[in-house]
């Protein structure tokens, strides 16, 4: 049970309890905060990406985790125990960096068993669950290579395969495609999704690629500035982010500035977000009034005749991009919105046309007046 993260309540029923708790934990070089007042919770067999620019401390919260950094304040728990007082080399967590960090002199097989047999395990059951692991990360039969005889995406696999045979209850992973070519992090992104999914290993991926937190995990926290910004899931966080910056982090989307205006009725509605006071996009009910910023994602827009619930564009460039076409319109007071369509969609430079948007697929935020 406690392998599963399970605990008992009052009652004597099971309940799930988080395998990893940070609270309250900060890290400072000096006098830069690199990580304030963090509190995080992962649940068993979870899978998280833990996103943010350069900078923002998901390293360092990997490092404290594991055990490489000190934090100078809070608690981390792992499994319910305490980790201030156990050493790294005690604690059942596999750290996967950017670089794969193998030993030049040792094979592939021998790179993989390596904590195996600082462990004192014997050695058939060494050979037995290396094997298994090449297996798994598609590394059978290069057994005897040297790290030199490898790819890049190869070196990855045998950290991967040597991270993962020890039977970790916790898998971190720091950037490791970062070096890689476009094909092999799409690749890797494959295989260490299907090691999750066949190992339940609890795994935390760090990353500053949006697309890459938003393709592999379950549950994205963004860190910006040393601290928790939005937590969710991926599809949750894309098209109804809760701040501000969170929509500008995750990905291309369209930021309106305007104003919320009208009364709800006793429906809810009522309440309307203007653009030059031409527009009137439909809100949510609950919507704030006052000068605000709306965003939307460039695929949620469809062209349409000009209507008074549609925003009033001139087409200024159209773009093709593979799967869409890039259009990108100028309101009436000089704002560019992005609208992807169809390919072979009749849309010329210098037309004028509507923009529909969707009001269950904006998102609205409160702003100061300029």
């Amino acid at each position: 049970a406690a392998r599963a993260g399970l605990r008992a309540d009052g009652d004597g029923a099971l309940m799930t309890r988080p395998l990893l708790s940070l609270t309250g934990v900060a890290k400072s070089y000096g006098e830069a905060a690199a990580v304030e007042d963090l509190d995080l919770d992962l649940e068993p067999g979870s899978f998280s990406a833990l996103l943010g620019p350069s900078g923002c401390g998901k390293s360092t919260t990997l490092q404290m985790i594991a055990g490489l950094v000190v934090p100078d304040a809070g608690r981390i728990e792992l499994d319910g125990t305490d980790l201030a007082a156990v050493p790294t080399e005690h604690r059942p967590i596999s750290l996967v960096f950017q670089k794969p960090l193998l030993f030049p002199h040792l094979s592939v097989a021998q790179n993989i068993g390596f904590g195996l047999r600082m462990r004192g395990t014997a050695r058939p059951e060494i050979d037995d669950r290396v094997a298994d692991m090449m297996q798994r990360v598609q590394l059978h039969g290069l057994g005897a290579r040297r790290p030199q005889q490898l790819s890049g995406g190869q070196e990855q696999r045998v950290a991967l395969a040597r991270a993962l045979v020890l039977d970790p209850i916790l898998l971190l992973l720091d950037e490791p495609f970062s070096q890689l070519d476009a094909a092999l992090r799409s690749e890797m992104r494959t295989l260490v999704r299907d090691l999750h999914d066949s190992t339940g290993v609890t795994t935390m991926f760090v990353t500053h690629d949006q697309a890459e937190a938003v393709e592999i995990a379950d549950r994205v926290v963004l860190m910006l500035a040393g601290a928790v910004e939005a937590d969710d899931s991926p599809e949750r966080l894309y098209q109804r982010p809760p701040t501000l910056a969170t929509a500008r982090f995750l990905g291309t989307g369209n930021e309106l500035r305007g104003c919320v205006c009208g009364s709800e009725d006793g429906a809810g509605t009522g309440r309307v977000f203007t653009i030059a006071g031409t527009a009137h996009i439909e809100v949510t009910p609950g919507t704030s009034t006052g000068p605000s910023v709306l965003v939307i994602r460039p695929e949620a827009l469809a062209l349409a005749p000009i209507g008074p619930r549609d925003v009033s564009v001139t087409i200024v460039a159209v773009r093709f991009a593979g799967s869409h076409l890039v259009v990108t319109g100028r309101t009436e007071d000089d704002q560019d919105l992005e609208v992807h369509v169809p390919v072979g969609t009749r849309v010329d430079a210098g037309e004028r046309v509507g923009v529909r948007f969707p009001p269950d697929r904006c998102t609205i935020f409160g702003r100061t007046p300029a």
